[in-house]
């Protein structure tokens, strides 16, 4: 297990060999005959046929070779199939991601509905007794758009809530000594797959997972580095159906959900440092620091540096692995195990990575060029021009979104596109006007607000059918950031004109015009926006509530608020 199987394919690329040969067996039956394919295909069926009563961890290892071949995804269902529901069930939905992919309709299909498919964990995130829709009826609201700009003030007769009242709740203490005083919820990207939705937030050395309302179902012990404890640090998250991936700072980690809820054993997978390799005598040892910008359209970017143009970056989880780059290389870690899979060296800290399906794309504005590469065995696939000095901001399912900037005084509009990194194709740009806001929720949902103009809506889940919308609005001149939360499938943004974000992470400031949208069709579901003024949103509310939950804070003595 421990043995060198590392093997060099060109200048700077490296690769596992059991990766490698995998991957070409796979090419190899792409471009073959079609009478040299029905040999292959007789052959991969007798080697199937000679494991198929074996036990599971050979059948495991025999198909780490087949497992990209169209005739193995039967194999690889069945095999999935006997693993779906226990404790194994991570392992079981990496068994189906090449069925997945495969690019065969059929099995393709049979993949999704398995991992469709609610395992034993999932039943403690959902929410049996919770119906929106019941509650929307008795309370009058428009089944359609549960959340509405209107206010109700409580009953003060009344002692107790009707039976059909939301039993979420949230438990919240303040303080201003400490980042994570009540567990602070971290950004989320997932693909739950259709199963039950969670959230994800950090609490001192623990990890908290929530179901939609809000209810702590999980606690896993992550310690951290003390350079994770700044207020510039990075901390995002990564769901794919059980498996979790925390980034930080100084390091990415990888937990199995159904593992810890189903038999109590460690929740963590692996652990991989971000910190500069190679340090010795002669590579001094350093801590990746991250730098923070604050940008003209109201969000912020960070970044890790190290010395030397060196730069750590997290990038996409494909189906094969995790994409990083660390110093100089990008490689490929495997999800479940942390092993380097491969490696590409010969990169700098303007690098940034995008990836659909099988493809990695390696932007790299340095050298002008993007490199698209095989994530299974990073061989490189096809080259393409780049051109321009774009600042990247985030990207997802192939898609990057960047942005230029002008130095000029007074300073022209700042111009944002959002563009298909594996093909070249731009799915929008947009001219935005000095005091417009831009904010992404849950790294695909993207809005731009136009002051007194417009409100664009972009959502980049599937790069085929990009949706966008533009809804001439009127709202404030002076909008100076915007907030974008979801709620189901309805996003709610919320736009702050002067409100200074408090010490605690978990709040955002809310001063102006709230707007409501339509996830699946970016249509506006109020006939007109809300009005909050000087209110505060906790991130940590309830998403599958049809109610939404803001309150102003009053500073009364040192280290005390009221609400």
């Amino acid at each position: 297990q421990n043995r060198q199987r590392d093997i060099t394919l060109g200048r700077g690329h490296q690769v596992d060999s059991y990766a490698w040969i995998a991957t070409e067996l796979s090419r190899a039956y792409v471009a073959a005959t079609p009478t040299d394919r029905q040999s292959m295909q007789q052959s991969i069926a007798s080697e199937l046929r000679s494991i198929e009563n074996t036990m599971v961890p050979l059948r495991r290892e025999k198909l780490r070779f087949l497992q990209w071949l169209p005739p193995a995804n039967p194999a690889l269902i069945a095999l999935a199939s006997s693993l779906l529901g226990g404790e194994e069930q991570t392992i079981a939905e990496q068994l189906l991601l090449p069925p997945l992919v495969s690019g065969d309709a059929k099995n393709s299909q049979i993949a999704r509905e398995l991992l469709q498919l609610p395992a034993l964990a999932d039943q403690r995130f959902a929410s049996p007794d919770f119906n929106a829709s019941r509650l929307a009826a008795r309370t009058g609201f428009n089944d359609a758009a549960l959340l509405t700009p209107e206010s109700a003030s409580p009953d003060s007769n009344r002692s107790r809530w009707p039976d059909e009242w939301n039993r979420g709740m949230v438990r919240m203490d303040t303080s201003d000594e400490s980042r994570y005083p009540f567990g602070s919820k971290v950004e989320l990207v997932a693909e739950r797959y259709g199963r039950p939705e969670l959230s994800v937030a950090l609490s001192a050395s623990m990890v908290v997972l929530r179901t939609g309302q809000g209810d702590d179902r999980a606690h896993f012990e992550f310690p951290g580095a003390s350079s994770d404890a700044s207020t510039d640090a990075i901390t995002r998250a990564t769901i794919r159906g059980g498996l979790l991936l925390i980034e930080k700072s100084s390091e990415v980690a990888a937990f199995d959900i159904h593992r810890d809820l189903t038999s109590r054993v460690d929740a963590m997978l692996w652990r991989h440092s971000l910190f500069n390799p190679g340090a010795g005598p002669a590579v001094p040892f350093s801590i990746p620091e991250v730098s923070t910008d604050n940008t003209r359209l109201g969000f912020t970017l960070t970044h890790r540096q190290m010395p030397g143009k060196q730069q750590a970056l997290v990038g996409p989880l494909t189906p094969s692995g995790l994409v990083l780059q660390v110093g100089t290389r990008v490689i490929l870690l495997d999800a479940l195990t942390g092993r380097q899979i491969w490696s590409r060296e010969g990169y700098d800290d303007r690098v940034r990575l995008a990836g659909q399906g099988l493809e990695v794309a390696i932007v790299n504005p340095s050298l002008g060029v993007v490199q698209v590469v095989d994530c299974r065995d990073g061989t490189e696939l096809r080259t393409r021009e780049f051109r321009g000095d774009w600042k990247p901001w985030f990207s997802h399912n192939g898609m990057l979104v960047d942005f230029s900037e002008s130095q000029v005084v007074p300073p022209p509009p700042t111009t944002l596109r959002v563009w298909n990194a594996l093909t070249g194709e731009e799915a929008l740009r947009l001219e935005v006007p000095l005091g417009g806001c831009a904010q992404v929720c849950e790294g695909r949902y993207l809005v731009v607000l136009e002051p007194n103009s417009y409100l664009h809506y972009c959502d980049l889940n599937d790069p085929q059918h990009i949706v966008v919308k533009r809804h001439a609005i009127k709202t404030d001149l002076n909008v100076e950031s915007i907030a974008v939360q979801r709620f189901e499938n309805r996003l709610v943004v919320l736009s702050n004109s002067g409100v200074a974000r408090t010490a605690l992470d978990d709040m955002l400031p809310v001063s102006g015009d709230v707007y409501a949208l339509d996830t699946e069709t970016g249509e506006l579901l109020w006939d007109k926006p809300g009005r909050l003024i000087n209110m505060q949103f906790p991130k940590s509310q309830p998403r599958e509530s049809p109610f939404m939950f803001v309150f102003r804070m009053q500073p009364q003595e040192i280290g005390e608020h009221h609400a």
